[in-house]
């Protein structure tokens, strides 16, 4: 675990990247259960992909598909946030 904010992931990223070596970044969570879930890590993971915009270092996200709430019957995470 690289740090327990978006900003402690970010700078610890580009720490081992200056280093030749490549990080991959993992919003963790798990069984995402309810749409309410689904919105928070939707807007953490669109934090993440923002944050490493402007970053000229490799960006790397890793998603964990149990993450996507494929049981509620919708895709959550391709509908505009809230």
């Amino acid at each position: 675990v690289g740090g327990k904010s978006l900003e402690e992931a970010v700078k610890a990223a580009e720490a081992v990247e200056r280093e030749g070596v490549h990080a991959i970044l993992d919003l963790l969570g798990e069984l995402v259960r309810t749409e309410e879930e689904a919105r928070a890590f939707q807007r953490g993971l669109l934090d993440l992909v923002w944050a490493l915009a402007g970053n000229p270092c490799p960006n790397y996200i890793s998603v964990n598909l149990n993450q996507h709430p494929v049981h509620l019957g919708q895709c959550v995470w391709l509908a505009p946030a809230p």
